[in-house]
């Protein structure tokens, strides 16, 4: 599996070619104003497509053209200070004869430089960008000590940060409008809608791979996917992926629709090699608009929290839980003192809706969840085997950082449990699995440390319980506690 690449890197060149262009396009690929138009009886009335190669050529030169102006490159300088060393020997006689003073480094303040892209979104000269162009997780906690935005007709201005939300990796900044300057005004690109998005359509990436003399390189692809999540890229996932070609340097620079409206934030990569394999990921529009709006206030952003964590529901544990179909979300754990234990819900439900929003995967609760305002009500309807339950929570403030798991301290010697080919020992709220051996239906799905909590819904709490659990059975559902997540993992169960 390629890995995320950690500096999140953005945008390739674009080498647009009229005969790449006619041979994809013109076989019926209809550009992205004609892939909004959807059946129902509120859809406008069919449209024509473009017929030639020219007619596609206008619409991409009409987009690139209409976003470029208010896309910018952004430099930063960071100090950084780096310890001295200072060798053990270093005032031993003897060592000194030999080697003099070259053994010791004397610390120091260095000049860090970064490079990244941006886009305006205020005639003012507020710019969106990405948290990790301007506070780089390898130069924190220094904070930048000078950021240049520079435009594509030669304008270079000093920006300052107005608020950073690290959760999403979203960042604003402001230009800073001298006295002499102050009537300036900036081009400004519109923020579209990425909920509208259709898996195909076709987008464009702006921006400034790998060096400042590619700044405006453009590159065209289509949307590969929606919702991607679990990458451990942020601490909240909602992606958008694209093959449009993103490389470093083009962090912060925008994903544009072909009516040049922002759908999404040029954010990371998967990649082996370090530049553009096809596989992007842009923060989408609709979440970067709910960010700004608490960041141009000066404001925290406050997420709706409802105080579970949840998993996808697979159509074997649909049927062990005695529910239908494989839409929803499965409790794994209620928090204690929170909006989802104050409602009744227990762990092995599934989260089917959120007020009018129906729950397919355990990322439509999450993106539903946070985009809730603080304090709001919204009902919450969950399946628990095959009878339906519903009921009003006021939505609470997601903790800033996830809280910690207690330890469980082991007591008693580990105890094989030869239909799982594993050894657990009993501890204080589980059996804590100390050994899974080779061919063990939980090799690979499971950790050492993991907790079991029950089985097939019935709590276990010791190796008899476990073993009882499993008599007779060909296959279970596990409850397991790994690290700070709750899940539930459906194995079959060997003979002993």
């Amino acid at each position: 599996m390629s890995s995320i690449s950690s500096g999140r890197r953005a945008l390739c060149t674009l080498g647009l070619s009229l005969l790449v262009v006619a041979g994809s396009f013109a076989g019926g690929w209809v550009y992205q104003s004609f892939l909004h138009a959807r059946a129902g009886a509120d859809t406008p009335g069919p449209v024509t497509p473009p017929r030639t190669a020219t007619e596609i050529e206008r619409a991409l030169i009409a987009a690139a053209g209409s976003a470029q102006p208010a896309v910018v490159s952004i430099a930063t300088e960071h100090t950084v200070h780096v310890p001295g060393f200072r060798h053990p020997f270093a005032d031993d006689p003897f060592f000194r004869q030999f080697f003099g003073g070259r053994f010791q480094v004397p610390d120091e303040d260095r000049e860090v430089s970064g490079l990244g892209s941006g886009f305006v979104v205020t005639t003012e000269g507020r710019v969106v960008t990405n948290a990790h162009v301007v506070a780089p997780p390898e130069v924190a906690p220094s904070a930048p000590t000078k950021i240049t935005v520079r435009f594509s007709d030669g304008r270079e201005r000093e920006a300052c940060v107005l608020g950073i939300d690290k959760a999403t990796d979203i960042a604003l900044l402001e230009i800073i409008r001298p006295e002499d300057r102050r009537g300036e005004t900036f081009p400004v690109v519109p923020l579209g809608d990425s909920d509208d998005l259709e898996i195909g359509q076709i987008v464009l990436a702006i921006g400034t791979p790998f060096d400042r003399r590619l700044s405006q390189s453009v590159s065209m692809g289509i949307v590969s996917g929606k919702g991607r999540s679990g990458l451990g890229i942020e601490d909240l996932e909602d992606f958008i992926q694209t093959d449009a070609a993103i490389n470093p340097g083009n962090s912060g620079g925008p994903l544009i629709d072909l009516s040049g409206r922002v759908v999404g934030m040029n954010t990371a990569i998967s990649t082996r090699s370090g530049g553009s394999a096809g596989v992007g990921f842009p923060i989408p529009s609709s979440l970067i608009r709910s960010v700004l709006a608490a960041l141009s206030e000066g404001k925290p952003v406050r997420r709706g929290y409802l105080g579970v964590t949840v998993q996808d529901l697979t159509e074997e544990m649909a049927r062990e839980l005695g529910v239908g179909g494989t839409a929803g979300a499965v409790v794994g754990k209620i928090l204690p003192s929170s909006p989802a234990e104050r409602a009744g819900l227990a762990e092995g439900d599934v989260i089917v809706r959120w007020n009018d929003r129906e729950i397919r995967a355990a990322r439509d609760l999450t993106a539903a969840v946070t985009a809730t305002p603080v304090g709001s009500k919204a009902r919450v309807v969950w399946r628990r085997g095959a009878e339906e339950r519903s009921a009003e929570v006021e939505v609470a403030e997601r903790p800033v950082a996830s809280e910690a798991e207690e330890s469980s301290e082991a007591r008693g010697p580990g105890a094989e449990v030869k239909g799982l080919k594993i050894r657990v020992r009993e501890s204080a709220d589980g059996l804590v699995i100390a050994e899974i051996a080779s061919g063990s239906p939980l090799e690979g799905k499971a950790e050492v440390g993991a907790v079991i909590l029950a089985v097939s819904r019935t709590p276990v709490r010791t190796v008899a319980a476990l073993e009882e659990a499993l008599r007779g059975k060909s296959r279970v559902l596990l409850h397991l506690r790994q690290g700070n997540a709750q899940v539930y993992l459906l194995v079959p169960v060997g003979s002993e």
